[in-house]
C-alpha cells in the first residue's frame, strides 16, 4: 500500500501539508478472515479509488474498502458529526465485516469500538457475563456499549438488556445484530451523560445491573452520581 501511495503521488497529511491522507486502519475478523480496510482523509479525489481498486485486488481476504473524512485538527483519528455519525463512503466491497464473540455475532463498521484483541475480547466477555450472573433477575443495563459488545451477551444470557452509545453508526449497527441474533435488546443513541434521564424512566422503581466500559478517560463528570441515583444491584467496570 505504501508503494501505491507513492506511485499514485498521494500526499501525507502533515502539520506542514494540512491535506492528504491521515491513517489507514485495517480491521480483521478472526471469525471469517475477512479484512476491511478504512482510508482516513482530509477529503475525496480519484486517487483515493484508484488506490481502493488496487487494495481490494490485492488479496482475497479484502472484503472491503472505505473512505472516512476527518478535517479537525488533532490526532483523533475519527470524527463524528453533529448526529453522533461517523460517515464514510464505499469505495470498494463491503463496508462492514463481522466477528462472532462467545456465540455472538457482531456487525462492525468503520469507526466502531470493539475490542481490538479477539482472544482477549472472547475472555472479558465471558468474565462481565459471569460476573452478571449474581445480578440475574434485574434488568441489564450497558453504558458506552458501542455496537452491543455487552448488550447482547447480556440479553443472551438474561433475557433483555438495554445500551447506551454516542456514535449513532455503531447503535444502527448493535440494532441490527441484535435482530439477526434473535436477542432482545433495546439501544439508544445518544452521549450518556444526556441520556441518563430517559434511563431513569425506563427502568421506573427496577434496580439495574449496571456494565460501563468508558473510554480512557473514564465516567464524564456526574455519570457517577447518576449511577448512583439508579440505585444499581451492582456495577461491573470494565477499564480501558
Amino acid at each position: 500500500i505504501a508503494h501505491w501511495i507513492q506511485e499514485l503521488k498521494i500526499y501525507p497529511y502533515t502539520k506542514q501539508h494540512p491535506k492528504g491522507l491521515r491513517y489507514i486502519v485495517m480491521r480483521k475478523s478472526k471469525t471469517t478472515g475477512d479484512i476491511l480496510v478504512v482510508l482516513v482523509t482530509t477529503g475525496r479525489g480519484f486517487f483515493y479509488e484508484q488506490l481502493a481498486e488496487k487494495i481490494i485486488e490485492a488479496h482475497r481476504s479484502i472484503t472491503g474498502v472505505v473512505l472516512h473524512c476527518n478535517n479537525q485538527q488533532g490526532n483523533a483519528i475519527f470524527e463524528r458529526d453533529e448526529n453522533g455519525l461517523i460517515p464514510s463512503i464505499r469505495l470498494e466491497g463491503k463496508p462492514t465485516i463481522e466477528e462472532e464473540i462467545n456465540g455472538v455475532r457482531y456487525e462492525i463498521g468503520p469507526g466502531d469500538f470493539f475490542q481490538i484483541n479477539p482472544y482477549i475480547a472472547e475472555r472479558l466477555h465471558a468474565d462481565v457475563l459471569k460476573a452478571s450472573e449474581q445480578f440475574s433477575g434485574y434488568p441489564m443495563v450497558d453504558l458506552y456499549c458501542g455496537v452491543g459488545f455487552f448488550t447482547l451477551g447480556l440479553a443472551k444470557k438474561h433475557g433483555w438488556a438495554y445500551g447506551i452509545e454516542g456514535i449513532s453508526s455503531a447503535i444502527s449497527r448493535a440494532k441490527r445484530s441484535a435482530d439477526s441474533n434473535e436477542l432482545i435488546a433495546e439501544f439508544h443513541s445518544g452521549d450518556v451523560a444526556d441520556e441518563m434521564d430517559r434511563l431513569k424512566r425506563k427502568l421506573g422503581e427496577s434496580s439495574p445491573c449496571i456494565v460501563v466500559d468508558p473510554a480512557r478517560r473514564g465516567l464524564e463528570e456526574g455519570v457517577v452520581e447518576e449511577i448512583l441515583d439508579l440505585n444499581p444491584a451492582g456495577i461491573i467496570y470494565v477499564s480501558c
